[in-house]
């Protein structure tokens, strides 16, 4: 059964991925992505145990206070690295799995104990930067993508795209039922015959009334050359329009008139 948790996780990385790169450098995008990378960045163990153990040893609260600004300094450091390089990894894993790609995920840890009934019980863990023992030597960024790995086993796939064009984001899955096949309920009506019908419909309604607009500007002009009263006469045809709105207007059929005159000749 997914948990909470798992739920969190999921949305949070569809949220992480649908984040354009460029995007990343706003500072309000920026920090809300970090304080969750953070809590997923793995300190040296040595520095974890510090962080397990302060306030165990009889220190005053201001060296306690010390050690954990120190610390959160550390984690937040490790993942401004991080953030960049993890983006780009969890775009193309995503995309390119939902696309029937085979793509490498994550390096991990497997630790295995032997269980009562001498079966090999394994626990999958993130490689950590100085744990004793390892058999490999972490980085500390590993955890990131161990977490992204954990997320991605869920059954079923945890994440779906839609591939309309403008659209193209991905979005969480329903642990049960049938897949979704839009992000939205916005993008499935965009995606109707209907709705794309009436949009083009909408379009060259627009067309053709921007074409009769231009024709009375012109003949306007033909009438009145001086700015003031073309002006005039344009405010009383088109008395909804601004004087931004009728000089734009002005300029569209100036410009028609120079492309047909390049055509005659």
């Amino acid at each position: 059964m997914e948990t909470t948790e798992q739920r969190q996780w999921e949305n949070f990385f569809a949220e992480f991925v649908n984040t354009p790169h460029a995007k990343l450098q706003d500072p309000q995008i920026r920090e809300s992505l970090l304080v969750k990378i953070s809590q997923l960045i793995d300190l040296p163990y040595r520095m974890q145990m510090i962080k397990r153990d302060i306030g165990e040893d009889g220190e005053e609260e201001g060296d306690k206070e010390r050690w954990k600004e120190w610390l959160k300094d550390m984690e937040r450091g490790r993942a401004e690295i991080t953030l960049e390089p993890f983006h780009r990894h969890a775009v193309e894993v995503i995309k390119g799995l939902l696309a029937g790609y085979e793509k490498h995920i994550a390096v991990v840890e497997v630790v295995g104990k032997l269980a009562p009934n001498r079966r090999l019980k394994e626990t999958i863990l993130p490689p950590q930067e100085d744990l004793p023992h390892s058999v490999l030597a972490g980085d500390y960024r590993l955890p990131v993508y161990a977490k992204f790995l954990h997320v991605l086993r869920r059954h079923p796939f945890p994440f779906g795209r839609r591939e309309r064009k403008g659209c193209g984001k991905f979005f969480v899955q329903p642990v049960r039922g049938k897949p979704r096949r839009y992000c939205s309920t916005a993008c499935r009506l965009q995606s109707s015959p209907a709705v794309a019908r009436h949009t083009a419909y909408v379009q060259e309604l627009r067309q053709k009334r921007r074409k009769t607009e231009i024709a009375i500007t012109r003949a306007i002009l033909r009438q009145w050359s001086d700015q003031k009263e073309y002006l005039r006469e344009l405010g009383k045809q088109f008395s909804q329009k601004s004087r931004r709105q009728l000089l734009n207007l002005v300029k569209q059929a100036k410009g028609a008139v120079k492309t047909k005159r390049k055509e005659t000749a």
